[in-house]
């Protein structure tokens, strides 16, 4: 098990979308509750994110819908 930095961590919390206790311990990280999570743009941008795929809409105005698939959507960050 790698050493996380919380700062890391948190950061990549905050802009994922997802509360990290409310997930079980395994990557990648797997809801344990209904809600979906959904990322913070301008975060992810920070952290170098360029493209996000996902099985369910997500709903940041600076993320671009930029293909669709039977099971993904991808989506591009602003």
């Amino acid at each position: 098990n790698p050493i996380q930095n919380k700062d890391i961590v948190d950061k990549l919390a905050r802009a994922s979308g997802y509360v990290y206790d409310k997930y079980i311990p395994i990557l990648p990280p797997y809801e344990v509750f209904n809600r979906q999570p959904q990322p913070n743009a301008k975060l992810m941008k920070e952290l170098q994110v360029k493209y996000i795929a996902s099985p369910y809409s997500l709903n940041d105005p600076n993320l671009e819908l930029i293909a669709r698939t039977a099971q993904y959507l991808l989506y591009t960050v602003q």
